[in-house]
């Protein structure tokens, strides 16, 4: 399959969701996308587990030779990113926000 698949995640992304996000994003894998994206916009709390869990899909998806993109993280995913410094390992994005009229 080429283009991309987004999969946006809600609620937190801890111990208890992360094993569940893995069984999803893997079942979106074996449709070969060329980008897997994760929309985070909606995430309110992520922990270190919520970030190996990036972490690996960044690790397959270099290994079959796709793209994986986060975007739109939230204050409290980017602040264990930065923490970390995973940030300089994973591809962030932040979508443009219509202007307000």
């Amino acid at each position: 399959m080429d283009g991309e698949v987004r999969l946006a995640v809600a609620g937190e992304l801890d111990i208890a969701s992360a094993p569940e996000l893995l069984g999803r994003i893997e079942q979106l894998e074996l449709s070969h996308p060329h980008t897997l994206a994760l929309d985070l916009a909606e995430v309110t709390f992520m922990d270190v587990a919520g970030m190996r869990v990036l972490l690996e899909v960044a690790q397959r998806a270099k290994r079959r030779k796709a793209h994986f993109v986060i975007h739109n993280p939230r204050r409290c995913a980017s602040r264990v990113f930065g923490l970390t410094a995973v940030d300089q390992q994973l591809e962030i994005v932040f979508d443009e926000q219509p202007a307000a009229s």
